[in-house]
Order: C-alpha cells, then sequence, then structure tokens
C-alpha cells in the first residue's frame, strides 16, 4: 500500500481496528467519532475534542504506515482527557511538545502498534476477516 490509498475507506478500516484494539474512552463516545480527511489543515493529523473527529492530512505523510501511525496517535487522544489535563501539562512542563506526557504516550502506543495494524487489516496474509 502506498499514499494513493489514503482514502476515507482505508481509514475507517484503521479506526475500527483503533476501536477493537484498544477500546473506549471515559472521556469521549465512540459512537460519534469519526475520521475525516483534510487537505488544507497544517499538521499531518489532529484530535478535535469538539466535534469528536479525527483529520488526517495525506499531504503530509510519504507512507501508508505512516498514517496508520498517525490514525493510531490520534486515536490515543481520543482516548485520554485533553479537554482537562492537556493544557494543564502543557503549563506544568513549559508549553513544550516534545515531552508533554499525552505526547509522549500517544507517539510510543503509535510506533509500537502500527505495524501490527498493518498486518491484521491490509496484510492479505494475515488480516482478519472483519477488515475486508
Amino acid at each position: 500500500m502506498n499514499v494513493g490509498d489514503i482514502n476515507k475507506r482505508n481509514l475507517n478500516k484503521i479506526l475500527r481496528w483503533c476501536k477493537d484494539h484498544y477500546g473506549k474512552s471515559k472521556f469521549k463516545s465512540m459512537k460519534t467519532l469519526s475520521v475525516v480527511i483534510d487537505t488544507e489543515m497544517d499538521a499531518s493529523g489532529a484530535y478535535c475534542t469538539i466535534q469528536n473527529k479525527i483529520f488526517i492530512n495525506p499531504n503530509y505523510h510519504d507512507s501508508f504506515i505512516g498514517v496508520i501511525d498517525t490514525m493510531i496517535h490520534e486515536y490515543t487522544h481520543f482516548r485520554q482527557d485533553i479537554n482537562v489535563m492537556y493544557f494543564k501539562y502543557f503549563k506544568k512542563y513549559n508549553y513544550s511538545y516534545e515531552n508533554h506526557p499525552y505526547e509522549i504516550t500517544a507517539t510510543h502506543v503509535a510506533d509500537r502498534d502500527k505495524r501490527k495494524c498493518f498486518r491484521d487489516v491490509f496484510h492479505k496474509r494475515y488480516r482478519k476477516k472483519r477488515y475486508i
């Protein structure tokens, strides 16, 4: 798979894997969570707590595995207490993205699991029927 395969159908497959693999959020409804392609935003991805949406910008990715990484990263934010704790941590750690506990966790989870997600969802030999 390559960057050209970034589309709503494949993003929804990744989202379904995230829901199956990581489960619910204590803070937001999984029923209303959705993924949106946004080529105008100035980032590879973002989670919006107000809209309960994960936004993905294909133009910021140079590989399909990078898209999976971003989806898992943003899904991890969906599961975190973004509304209350996110900005408190910024103040505590002097507004640094690099040492923010939520960013560290989201980066670690995405890096750890992106290849498993790819195998489970897209690899012909290993994929689960649920994701076909």
